[in-house]
């Protein structure tokens, strides 16, 4: 990228310019609108349409894309002792694995898989990967069970800036391209996000598939994350609760994991944010 300024070039891990300092762009947004990615998702988007439309599904398949574009969301999955350190103190960032570790907060995981982590991250983000916080794509406020029983909705304002999507999982996708160079066509920034969930989820959709089945569709969430299908959502940078729009839990069968997320829901409400049940 050059920089509007001084017509210097900026590395794409940057973003800010290492000659005058100008804000250029979060990094991870300007790799989503790389020319390579935005083309071949194009491409994989209108075959998609193209499908739906040869089977009769092209209505519930705009349908569809109507929702994602104008009603989905970034949910985090936490645990309820991670939520109520955000919400108890103003001052607290929700944070990720890399920078817990090196800040000695918490263990290293095994050593494969914490080396499988950073795999993961050298390949999608090289040195960015501690700026990254991850989401999954929602309509209806749920989460991903396998990473915490609290699901915590990010309000659109303080995240579609700096916030990109990948169609899957990002351990996934790594790992099904072998070591070798990512396949483009699978992430996009923000504001088209419809389009990975279009090319991603048409062939789920026939024409009598309801609305009220949307929401399953672009989030299939089980209790291993093995079995999860959904939209990753990657934000650039930390946030505070006050970036929390509203705040659900699933019915916990455990009486220690109750309490937690009966004192979870009460300073929630004290604070004036939206609580959601979830069966």
């Amino acid at each position: 990228m050059i920089c509007p300024r001084c017509s210097n070039e900026v590395s794409e891990s940057s973003t800010s310019c290492p000659s005058c300092g100008t804000f250029v762009e979060f990094s991870n947004v300007r790799l989503a609108e790389r020319p390579e990615e935005t083309a071949a998702l194009e491409l994989r988007y209108h075959e998609a349409l193209a499908e739906a439309d040869h089977r009769k599904a092209l209505d519930r398949v705009r349908d569809f894309e109507t929702a994602v574009r104008n009603q989905s969301q970034a949910v985090v999955a936490m645990d309820s002792d991670i939520l109520i350190g955000l919400v108890r103190r103003s001052n607290t960032l929700f944070t990720n694995y890399q920078l817990l570790v090196r800040a000695q907060a918490r263990q290293a995981a095994l050593v494969t898989n914490d080396q499988r982590r950073l795999a993961v991250d050298g390949a999608m983000w090289g040195n960015l990967g501690s700026e990254i916080r991850y989401a999954a794509l929602s309509l209806d406020h749920r989460g991903l069970m396998s990473y915490g029983n609290c699901f915590a909705t990010l309000r659109n304002l303080n995240i579609e800036h700096r916030a990109s999507v990948l169609e899957t999982n990002s351990y996934d996708f790594v790992q099904a391209s072998g070591g070798g160079k990512l396949p483009s066509g699978y992430r996009s920034k923000w504001e088209k996000r419809h389009l990975v969930a279009v090319a991603k989820c048409a062939s789920l959709i026939d024409g009598t598939t309801a609305a009220s089945a949307f929401p399953e569709i672009l989030m299939r969430t089980a209790p291993t994350r093995s079995r999860d299908e959904f939209i990753e959502v990657h934000i650039h940078g930390a946030f505070d609760f006050k970036a929390i729009e509203a705040v659900g839990a699933v019915e916990a069968s455990d009486p220690l994991d109750k309490d937690m997320i009966r004192i979870a829901k009460a300073y929630v409400v004290g604070a004036g944010t939206k609580w959601l049940e979830f069966s």
